[in-house]
Formats: structure tokens, sequence, C-alpha cells
């Protein structure tokens, strides 16, 4: 099978609390994000495969504070937190893992792109989220790490990457 010659591809980023109406108008074919279960309002459940599993990581740059010391919840809250737009978004990885911390909204700065807030991250402004897949570059070379966490200890032979 060969490729299609008039299919066109289109990449855009939406709130997940959209994703279900997007589909049912069919202004989009196919969403990539959080799970789409049934939501107050939205009318019937859509169904969904999981075709990517990833791992949500907290990453500082080598130098903070919280690069190399074993870390609980409540010591995440007091650091700035540059984060890119996602984090403004009701539902989906990243507010939720900011609400299960709870990371203060003043302690969040949030940018017009994941890549700027990590760019900050990377300068040691901050703790930064990301998929563990998309920083797996700066984790092998160390311009970034994942603190150790009390209940997570590092992942032998992948310097950074915490344990499942």
């Amino acid at each position: 099978m060969g490729r299609v010659d008039n299919l066109n591809a289109e990449l855009s980023v939406h709130d997940p609390e959209e994703l279900p109406a997007l589909l049912r108008s069919r202004s989009v074919d196919v969403v990539v994000g959080s799970a789409l279960g049934s939501r107050p309002g939205t009318g019937p459940a859509i169904t969904g495969r999981t075709i990517l599993d990833f791992e949500m990581v907290t990453v500082p740059a080598p130098g903070h504070p919280l690069a190399r010391r074993r870390i609980d919840e409540g010591c995440m809250r007091e650091h700035t937190w540059p984060l890119g737009p996602s984090a403004k978004a009701r539902y989906g990885t990243v507010p939720s893992t900011l609400r299960r911390f709870r990371i203060p909204a003043h302690r969040q700065r949030v940018f017009q792109s994941h890549a700027a807030a990590l760019d900050r991250v990377r300068q040691g402004e901050g703790v930064g989220l990301a998929r563990g897949f998309a920083v797996s570059r700066d984790l092998a070379s160390g311009s970034l790490v994942t603190p150790p966490r009390a209940d997570r200890p590092r992942a032998p032979g992948i310097p950074g990457l915490p344990r499942p």
C-alpha cells in the first residue's frame, strides 16, 4: 500500500474539554490526548483506544535545588513552575498533575509554548513537567534531570528516568 496523494494532515491544539464536540461535529477525525470518557453535558461516550503510553516527568535543571535531593510533594509547592499552555486547561495530564501536587497558582508561570517553558527550566528558572519521550535527549545529556522522589527510585541504566 502506497501513500495517498490527496491526504492532508493538520496538527492543532485544543482544550481537552472541546475534543468530544470536535469529534462529533467531524471538525477533527482523530485526537491524541487525555481519556475522553463521558463528562456531564458531553453526550454519549466516545470510543477510544490507547495508542501512546507515556510518562509525565518532573524536570529541573541540574543546578536547581531540587535536582539531586529526595523530595516530597510539599517541597515542590515552594518552587516556580514554568509551564506550557496546556496548564490552563481544566482537564488533561498537566492540570491534573498540578492539582495532585497542589501547586499554587502564584507558582505557575504559563508560557505560549511548551518549548519556551522548557527553555526556562533548562536555564534553572524552575521545575517543569514534560512527557518523558519529549525530554529524553535532555535527560541523557544531563541538561535536565528528574529529582529522586522518596516513593520512586531512579530507573537503572536510564539516567534521570524514574521507575514506573
